[in-house]
């Protein structure tokens, strides 16, 4: 990718984080300057004033998200040549998400192999010892579970074995015949969405929501974090048998509570798993292609605007 492309990505990037910063600064200045109102007519004008002011920085953001939507596939063009992506979601996640960033990857060069989307059911810890005997029943002839038991990882390595193509040989993991028992016996359970046929990929993104979920666990089958804790497990072992996993979620994700969060507060996920956290905006699904990029060559990395990421973006190929 050309140095050129990647300007127009930073200036992107830019007019997004600017155009949110002033969202959020204007009403706090406003307030600050004019000091609180005397009269019940000065807080009915000062309000109107202040939501004439929000539409307009609303109509501002919206120009700088379709300007990052619109440079996208010039940004990502050919990044991904000839490698091919699964795409997992979490339940949380809408379908028109999914389709675009799924459309970018195909701009990309890539081809999304598949689909698989892990439904509410499957972080309900109410279920847990259910998925966890599903997930050692359905594992290939060959395949080797981890030595923890928990059922992310369980369902990690089940997945992985059959979704993930060995990165050396290039060949998959399993045969066609296992994966089609295995993933309609989760999705029978309740457990899985999956596009017919599934086939092995070399790169896997996952895309996730805000989180699910309230700390009433009794009620819900989990509070948002041991929700986000069993997906962690999910894509860390993706990410232990594979070329590269990216996490992308809007900035909300990356909370404490949040996938994107969590996977980068856990140290021995967050070394082979990248992520991204602004999904959501102009700029969320180009990032995710660059990190898949950079995923292919080597380089895991925690990319967005919140204060535990690393840096934005990923460096343009080459630069």
């Amino acid at each position: 990718m050309s140095p050129s492309r990647y300007r127009m990505l930073t200036a992107t990037s830019v007019l997004l984080a600017l155009a949110a910063g002033v969202v959020v600064g204007a009403g706090a200045s406003g307030m600050r300057a004019s000091g609180a109102p005397s009269s019940g007519a000065e807080l009915a004008e000062r309000v109107a004033e202040l939501e004439a002011e929000r539409a307009e920085l609303r109509e501002r953001l919206g120009g700088a998200e379709e300007f990052g939507a619109s440079v996208g596939p010039l940004v990502v063009r050919d990044v991904l040549a000839g490698r091919s992506v699964l795409l997992v979601t979490t339940g949380d996640v809408e379908d028109a998400e999914a389709s675009s960033v799924a459309a970018l990857v195909e701009a990309a060069g890539g081809r999304v192999a598949g689909g698989v989307g892990m439904t509410e059911d499957l972080v309900d810890g109410r279920r847990a010892d259910q998925l966890r005997e599903l997930a050692r029943r359905l594992l290939p002839a060959g395949a080797s579970l981890p030595a923890g038991g928990d059922p992310g990882s369980l369902v990690g390595a089940l997945l992985a074995s059959l979704l993930v193509v060995d990165p050396v040989t290039g060949e998959p993991r399993s045969e066609e015949v296992e994966r089609e028992v295995a993933l309609t016996a989760l999705a029978e359970a309740g457990f899985l969405r999956a596009s017919e046929p599934v086939p092995p990929a070399e790169l896997v993104l996952v895309l996730t929501g805000a989180g699910v979920g309230t700390a009433a666990g009794d009620a819900t089958g989990g509070t948002v974090r041991e929700r986000s804790q069993l997906l962690r497990a999910v894509v860390s072992e993706l990410a232990r048998v594979g070329r590269g996993v990216v996490v992308a979620g809007p900035p909300a994700s990356a909370d404490a509570d949040g996938l994107v969060g969590v996977v980068r507060t856990d140290a021995g996920t967050r070394t082979r798993v990248s992520t991204v956290d602004t999904l959501g905006g102009g700029e969320g699904s180009a990032v995710a292609v660059l990190a898949l990029r950079a995923a292919w060559e080597g380089e895991v990395g925690h990319f967005g605007g919140a204060g535990n990421a690393g840096r934005r973006s990923p460096l343009a190929p080459g630069t």
